[in-house]
């Protein structure tokens, strides 16, 4: 029993953290919190089917016999997975900060006194 509740929130634990993930790669140049997580729907279809399908190789009896899980397996082990995902989402705005703190120059506005012609493209952006 105790193998087959290791191997559950085992693979819980890979889901749940790929959870959090695909937040967290968002945060590559921005903090991973804002309107562009709830911009595309089909993150949370995805979270949704895929959190289903994991608690259902769990907890379902005829699968988790056949994939050696358990269905026994405490809500409590979920705690510790989503716990390290906060500590990642926390440690990607954490990096972001610092590094727009430490590197001003790379986010810094466009220049204005560059006297630099307009093109067929830089006309086309303001329109848009």
């Amino acid at each position: 029993e105790a193998l087959s509740q290791g191997q559950s929130i085992y693979y819980l634990s890979i889901m749940i953290q790929q959870m959090f993930d695909l937040f967290a790669v968002k945060g590559r140049f921005g903090l991973p919190f804002g309107k562009f997580m709830f911009s595309n729907p089909r993150n949370f279809i995805g979270i949704f089917l895929g959190g289903c399908l994991a608690m259902s190789v769990v907890y379902i009896p005829p699968v988790n016999t056949a994939l050696g899980s358990s269905y026994r397996l405490s809500p409590l082990y979920w705690l510790v997975p989503i716990s390290g995902g906060v500590t990642m989402l926390l440690y990607v705005s954490a990096r972001i900060l610092i590094l727009r703190r430490r590197h001003r120059s790379l986010i810094s506005g466009e220049i204005t006194d560059l006297q630099m012609m307009p093109t067929i493209y830089s006309e086309f952006e303001k329109k848009v």
